[in-house]
């Protein structure tokens, strides 16, 4: 009859229109029955409905996208071609800079951050859904125009593309193909490359590859004398099973030159499932532990006993542009930036991992590129995503709390224009939920009396209660130093401040810093160091004394310091 729905029309509509019915019977059923019905069955044909209606509106959008938007655009009769031209002068490039706000704006440095700005925010969250509809309209179209050579090729087209997308996902590498090793190759010049003393750079790169150093080789019995280092990191956990980490979405992961991995909780390794898991002797399997020895973590088998670089570990340490963030983590960002390859981070092995723990890279990419597209990492899949540090703790106190330092120096250098100690409080937050560890440390008096005006000294001396947890154990002193003014600082800075108003805390965005700019705040800290310990005008003679009293107790002498 001439009211039957064509073959697009059923396609479209069906589906929709069966969960519709479904769903219309279903809760006419459960309201018949009453208080019979028990409630937690009615939460779990509550949660059904809510999914069956949300595929069924993604079912109805996709098809009409697929099947309807080319000829709707190319009908003369619903479409004027005035509205063609429109869409063709102001549609089209209005999604264009919408899609490129958007990434802009997810890997700015206020990307999370709930007191940044309301029109970044809108294009965070509207950036993603304005770029997938027009892309999904995009394909349609070309689609729709290739049609009189796909039609009679479908199937081969088909087989095509999977075979390509297996061939490239094998083949085109998901760590070596992002923006890490462009990072990690320019702060290793940079940094490392600047204590190099036989440094022979390529003449057309600049770069050294003797820069760089094993993370292995900086212990005492290699016959290294510095400081021993912890890099910290954050193992993504967007689709974490521990519904007490939700905020989080991340737990920390280290890089040391013994160990690298990340702690297994007890409630988790005392579960029936791991239970099972580790008394399976099959591949596949995750281990009890999470630490691996750091020559044979994530490296290839042709260079067995070497492990991680510095630069390696030091690039994924400071990747803040990442799709998947910790706590940052926005699903529709996520999306996006996958989608232009907007990633500072890795994919390695998980050290829990029996089979895949000494692998750098998955074999094949496309899954964990899914994972990252959809925000679905977790820490049980054979491979893990590590990022920023700071997506899990900015100030690296976590670490140190947890293996009982007696005496921490913290640096605080993150953008705080408010002074709102945000990274610090969530360190001091999460040594206490997960280590039993309280820090009692007073930091008013870093913060300026009035905005704009000055602060009366640049640092706090706290104390971190370790007898919380052990009860034998002695407390541990904190000294906290923060990017700040007190209005002694010398000329040069002083002047800086005046013509750059957010100093010290201009957005650390700002990857590309000028002679000036790195200078001041090098002199800054400095500055804030060297005057504190001192007991000149920026810091009270009583915390001087205390400065003193705390490095004497420690071993250190002040004088020495000092100088």
């Amino acid at each position: 009859s001439r009211h039957a729905l064509t073959w697009l029309e059923r396609l479209t509509t069906g589906v929709p229109v069966v969960l519709g019915i479904f769903l219309l019977a279903g809760t006419v059923h459960i309201g018949l029955m009453g208080v019979a019905f028990r409630d937690w069955k009615r939460e779990w044909w509550g949660r059904l409905g809510g999914w069956l209606l949300l595929w069924g509106l993604a079912w109805l959008a996709i098809f009409w996208i697929a099947l309807y938007f080319p000829p709707f655009i190319h009908n003369d009769a619903l479409v004027k071609s005035a509205w063609k031209t429109v869409a063709a002068k102001y549609l089209t490039p209005a999604w264009i800079l919408t899609t490129v706000a958007g990434v802009l704006a997810g890997k700015s440095g206020d990307s999370g951050n709930k007191g940044g700005s309301v029109l970044r925010g809108a294009l965070v969250s509207i950036g993603p859904y304005v770029f997938v509809t027009g892309l999904l309209c995009l394909i349609s179209y070309g689609i729709w125009e290739a049609e009189g050579w796909i039609k009679p090729h479908l199937w081969w087209a088909i087989l095509g593309g999977i075979a390509l997308t297996v061939v490239m996902s094998w083949r085109v590498d998901i760590n070596q193909f992002s923006l890490h090793s462009f990072y990690r190759n320019r702060l290793v010049r940079c940094y490392l490359g600047a204590s190099n003393e036989g440094r022979d750079p390529n003449r057309f790169t600049g770069f050294d590859s003797t820069d760089d150093v094993a993370l292995k080789d900086l212990r005492a019995d290699a016959g290294y004398d510095g400081p021993y280092p912890v890099l910290n990191m954050a193992l993504n956990l967007v689709k974490g099973k521990d519904l007490a980490w939700q905020q989080r979405k991340a737990e920390s992961f280290v890089m040391t030159p013994r160990y690298c991995g990340y702690d297994v909780w007890l409630e988790e390794q005392d579960s029936p499932m791991l239970r099972d898991q580790r008394s399976a002797t099959g591949p596949g399997r995750l281990d009890r532990y999470g630490y691996r020895p750091t020559e044979e973590y994530a490296f290839p088998a042709r260079v067995h006993g070497h492990g991680p670089n510095l630069g390696f570990a030091m690039a994924i340490s400071g990747a803040a542009v990442s799709p998947n963030m910790g706590f940052y983590t926005s699903t529709p960002v996520a999306f996006l930036m996958t989608v232009f390859d907007v990633r500072l981070g890795q994919w390695l092995g998980n050290p829990r991992h029996r089979s895949t723990w000494k692998r750098p890279t998955p074999t094949l990419g496309l899954p964990y590129l899914v994972k990252e597209l959809m925000a679905g990492t977790n820490d049980e899949s054979r491979y893990v995503y590590l990022s920023h540090g700071g997506h899990f703790d900015n100030m690296g106190l976590y670490e140190l709390v947890k293996r009982r330092c007696g005496l921490i120096i913290l640096c605080d250098a993150e953008a705080d224009e408010g002074y709102q100690f945000a990274g610090l409080a969530n360190a001091i937050r999460k040594c206490r939920i997960d280590l039993g560890v309280d820090i009692e440390l007073d930091v008013r008096g870093i913060a300026p009396q009035e905005p704009g005006g000055y602060g009366r000294t640049h640092c706090a001396i706290g104390t971190i209660h370790y007898e919380n947890t052990d009860l034998q154990a002695p407390t541990g002193a904190i000294l906290y130093f923060k990017a700040s003014l007190t209005g002694d600082e010398p000329t040069d800075v002083a002047n800086y401040r005046k013509t750059h108003g957010t100093f010290p805390h201009e957005s650390t965005a700002d990857q590309w810093f000028s002679e000036s700019q790195f200078e001041n705040y090098r002199q800054l800290g400095y500055h804030e160091v060297m005057t504190s310990i001192r007991g000149t005008v920026s810091a009270p003679p009583a915390l001087s004394k205390e400065l003193s009293e705390m490095f004497t107790t420690f071993g250190f002498d002040t004088a020495e310091v000092s100088g």
